[in-house]
């Protein structure tokens, strides 16, 4: 789920998702709940922060989505007992050039430093999920596996053959 700085301002956002999730049988640690990495490392909404540390202490998995491309803050990072951190598809898209190779494997060190999952969003080619593999990526998402589609399409897609034989990153 990608949550906007409002919806994490709520304060029945919490216990709305914990409902919600408990009513379908889903434990939280099976939904991970996106967060721009601007709405709770830079512009310091004590709002947003206290619901991603409560979403966290019930379980459900937290990932800082765009990381890299705005405003890192590695010292609150720490502090939000963070699941995963997300590489933004304009790092992704520039795998296997150097410069950015390096900056890839950095952020892959830091995130086993900080013992977070490492995902991936933008993979579109071969190349790039063999290279976010190597990096220890755990989840990937792009246009590599499906292109964003209705509801209807998604469940041909994944009664389809195409989904049978997906690549795991």
């Amino acid at each position: 789920l990608n949550a906007s700085s409002s919806t994490l301002r709520d304060p029945d956002f919490c216990d709305h998702l914990f409902n919600i999730a408990d009513a379908h049988g889903i434990a939280p640690a099976n939904i991970t709940v996106e967060v721009l990495e601007n709405i709770v490392l830079h512009d310091g909404d004590e709002e947003a922060v206290l619901t991603v540390k409560k979403l966290s202490k019930a379980g459900f998995t937290i990932a800082i989505d765009a990381f890299g491309v705005g405003y890192s803050s590695l010292s609150r990072i720490s502090s939000l007992a963070v699941s995963a951190i997300k590489i933004d598809r304009s790092l992704t898209l520039q795998a296997g050039k150097e410069s950015m190779d390096k900056i890839l494997a950095a952020t892959a060190a830091m995130a086993k430093g900080l013992n977070v999952a490492l995902f991936a969003e933008g993979i579109e080619t071969e190349k790039q999920r063999v290279a976010m593999k190597a990096l220890g990526v755990e989840v990937g998402q792009g246009f590599l596996w499906a292109r964003p589609m209705a509801l209807a399409d998604l469940q041909t897609w994944i009664r389809s053959e195409q989904f049978r034989t997906l690549r795991a990153v």
